[in-house]
């Protein structure tokens, strides 16, 4: 399994060394469910951002139930994206569906574990997308990187069998830093995020 806990956004993700070859051509259909059911639940945080980065600038402290909901949707995604990596640049290791939860699932392969600070910075959360653009800049160019890396691990999967390991790391590296930041721009974390696949 696949996670570290130095920052403290814990990506976890494991390691399938022999998933169905075949059924990632149609995953993205089987998650086509989740896609809408995600959507939906979307849509409120085009309200509820706004109201968490209120609440950290004026009081100091990201309200618990924005920050689980918020928590809750990087999660599922996470899941979602884990399952039908192909089609998002994932790891794409699983053949377990995903369970339809905000809320944390150890038994499920991908996860997400963050503890609930009882305190935000002010300073750091009134600048935070200033703060954070150098991440989504190199973020935006690892992408591009995790989907050759994905692309090429599946044709390896197709044709052998077996998910190579190595290519799964780097991958797990790349999404790790990924949702480091995404955390970190969600007002989940106030640390800053490490220019890190680790």
């Amino acid at each position: 399994m696949a996670g570290y806990s130095d920052y403290p956004v814990d990506l976890i993700g494991s390691y399938d060394e022999n998933p169905n070859r075949l059924l990632w051509i149609i995953k993205f259909i089987l998650l086509v469910p989740h896609y809408i059911v995600l959507w939906l639940l979307s849509v409120p945080a085009i309200v509820t951002m706004p109201l968490s980065w209120i609440a950290v600038v004026i009081l100091g402290r990201n309200p618990e139930f924005l920050w689980s909901y918020h928590l809750g949707l990087l999660r599922w995604s996470w899941r979602v994206n884990f399952y039908g990596g192909w089609y998002w640049g994932e790891a794409s290791n699983t053949d377990q569906y995903p369970p339809f939860s905000l809320s944390s699932r150890e038994d499920y392969p991908a996860e997400i574990f963050i503890e609930y600070p009882e305190s935000s910075s002010r300073l750091t959360g009134f600048f935070r997308w200033l703060l954070v653009i150098p991440h989504w800049i190199i973020v935006s160019f690892l992408d591009a990187v995790r989907n050759v890396l994905v692309f090429i691990a599946l044709l390896v999967l197709l044709v052998t069998g077996r998910y190579p390991e190595s290519l799964f790391d780097i991958i797990m590296g790349l999404n790790r830093w990924t949702y480091r930041v995404a955390a970190y721009s969600a007002l989940l974390v106030d640390d800053y995020p490490p220019f890190s696949f680790e």
